[in-house]
Formats: C-alpha cells, structure tokens, sequence
C-alpha cells in the first residue's frame, strides 16, 4: 500500500494549495473508479501527519482536488512538491501529479 501526503504547490514563493489530509479530505477531493480495478483510499496516521493509504495492492487509485486559487506558469518557473512513499517492496507501481485547468477531467483521467 502506498501513502500520500499532499504538500503544496508553490510558484515564486505563492501557495496554492495546502491539504493537510483529515477526516474531511473526500469532501475535497475527486475520486475516480475509472478502472475495473480500482482501488479505495483511507487515512492513516503516522506521526504528526495524517496520510491518504491505498486499500489493497495492485489497483488504481485516482484523486484530484482544484487548487485554491488558480496557478499560472507564464513567465515564472513553477515548483509541485509532494511526498509519498511505500512500505513495501513491490515489482511496479508510480506516483503522478498531472496538472489540469479543469478538475473535473478526472472522471475522464485513465492513468
């Protein structure tokens, strides 16, 4: 199972977004079940961080969540910053950030 924990998005020093995940996160975020396989996310904590935690092995997971103000890479670099990691060794698997102007393309997102 995989863990993700939304950080931020920064862009000369402006912060876009910042979930610190909690009891509400799927009131924020969009899921998709787009894959005959898909999996569920639920919470964990460890520490003083809460995580979003893949439920079963060897699934797809999407989430996506609109930015709190819309960001703009024109003429400025642009910086995405997140952690994940795996407490398993498996044989595949991958985190992705794909930045959209709509959120709601996730229901249409075949990652």
């Amino acid at each position: 199972m995989s863990m993700l924990n939304v950080a931020s998005i920064l862009a000369l020093g402006t912060l876009y977004l910042n979930d610190p995940i909690d009891d509400d996160w799927a009131s924020r975020w969009v899921t998709s079940a787009w894959h005959e396989n898909s999996g569920s996310f639920d919470t964990v904590v460890h520490g003083d961080h809460t995580y979003l935690r893949t439920t079963t092995d060897a699934r797809y997971y999407t989430a996506a969540r609109a930015l709190s103000t819309p960001a703009t890479s024109i003429g400025v670099p642009l910086a995405v910053q997140y952690r994940t990691g795996s407490p398993q060794t498996i044989d595949c698997g991958g985190t992705y950030i794909k930045l959209f102007s709509d959120p709601v393309l996730i229901i249409f997102l075949q990652c």
